[in-house]
C-alpha cells in the first residue's frame, strides 16, 4: 500500500496539485520521495514546484522520484525546475529519477537532450528498482 499524497502548496488548487508528493521512507540511508505534480510545469506553476522540493530538501530528503505522468505540458521555466531539482538532489547527496512521462512530454525531454542528462525511466516500478541497482554503482 502506497502512503499517503501530501500537497505542500501554500495557495489554492493550482498549487496543490503541481506540488503534491508521497513519503517514500529511507533508501541508501537518505530519505526519499515521490513527487506528484498534475497539470501544466510552467512559468505559472514552476515557483511553486521549486518551494515543494526545495522545503523538502531542507528536512533531509535526497532522493526523489517524479511522476511526470500528470503533467501535459511544459515550458522552459518547468525544465529549468526540473534540472534545478536534480542538481541540489545531486548535491545533496541523492538522486532524481523521472518516470511515467507522456509523449508530448517524452518529446520536449528528447528535442532538449534532458533525456540524455537525467535518468528516465518508462514506469514507477523501473525508477524505485533502478536507484537500488545504481547504489553501489562507481561514486567517486
Amino acid at each position: 500500500m502506497d502512503p499517503e499524497r501530501r500537497d505542500a502548496g501554500s495557495g489554492g488548487p493550482a498549487e496543490e496539485r503541481i506540488s503534491g508528493y508521497r513519503e517514500l521512507g529511507r533508501i541508501d540511508g537518505l530519505a526519499a520521495v515521490e513527487l506528484l505534480p498534475e497539470g501544466d510545469l510552467d512559468i505559472e506553476s514552476a515557483e511553486e514546484f521549486r518551494r515543494t522540493f526545495t522545503r523538502l530538501l531542507d528536512s533531509g530528503v535526497s532522493h526523489f522520484f517524479v511522476n511526470l505522468g500528470g503533467v501535459g505540458y511544459m515550458d522552459s521555466t518547468g525544465l529549468g525546475s526540473l534540472m534545478q531539482l536534480h542538481r541540489k538532489a545531486r548535491e545533496a547527496g541523492g538522486s532524481v529519477r523521472f518516470y511515467d512521462l507522456r509523449p508530448e512530454v517524452r518529446e520536449i525531454f528528447r528535442l532538449t537532450h534532458l533525456d540524455r542528462i537525467i535518468d528516465v525511466d518508462l514506469t514507477r516500478e523501473a525508477a524505485l528498482s533502478g536507484i537500488r541497482e545504481n547504489k553501489g554503482a562507481g561514486r567517486g
